[in-house]
């Protein structure tokens, strides 16, 4: 349902800008005000990626399993890119 309707999509966007801006605030504890909307930029495209993917997925009715297998390894392959940029941090 929410991949065919441009309101939940529309809405679903909007959380993940917001989910966004509280990582940069939770990072500004630790970080300049750059360096924590950059982190948090990055992190969140992640998630956002991953989330995404899961949702196609699971919409086109593959198994949670395969799901699961895949968007892991996916995940840690782009997690592993992002400790290279934010690791020093």
């Amino acid at each position: 349902m929410v991949v065919e309707s441009p309101t939940l999509l529309a809405r679903l966007r909007e959380l993940h800008e917001e989910r966004e801006k509280a990582l940069a605030t939770a990072l500004l504890e630790e970080f300049d005000a750059d360096t924590a909307r950059a982190a948090a930029a990055q992190i969140a495209a992640v998630h956002r990626l991953l989330f995404d993917e899961v949702l196609r997925r699971t919409a086109t009715g593959e198994q949670a399993a395969v799901v699961a297998e895949a968007v892991g390894r996916a995940g840690a392959r782009m997690f592993d890119l992002l400790e290279a940029g934010l690791g020093a941090l």
